[in-house]
């Protein structure tokens, strides 16, 4: 069974944007209800952002998290299939004129522990 990691998780803090919060951003973007972390085997309520790396283009994302994993710093983060993580750069999201086609899926990868 694949699995879906983001890269770098929560190494990187972007400026702030123009919506309320990253969570909002998110939210926005992503067009999925917020109700869970996306963290694997976490059912904890989504109320914070954290931010990482797309394996396969590098491109700074965000995606919802609870408290607990807002504050974890690791090179690899499991996630939640069907998450859509959201690039930040503003250029193509914040300020771009639609939010349609913004959020998009970080890429599955295979366990190699």
């Amino acid at each position: 069974m694949k699995r879906k990691f983001l890269k770098n998780f929560n190494r990187i803090i972007p400026a702030k944007c123009k919506c309320a919060s990253w969570l909002e951003h998110w939210k926005k973007f992503s067009r999925q209800p917020v109700a869970i972390c996306c963290a694997e085997l976490c059912a904890g309520t989504a109320t914070a952002a954290a931010f990482g790396q797309r394996r396969t283009d590098n491109v700074l994302v965000v995606v919802p998290v609870c408290e607990k994993h807002a504050r974890v710093k690791s090179d690899r983060f499991p996630m939640y299939t069907g998450v859509k993580a959201v690039p930040v750069d503003m250029r193509v999201t914040c300020g771009a004129a639609k939010p349609e086609s913004q959020g998009s899926e970080v890429r599955s990868q295979k366990k190699t522990e």
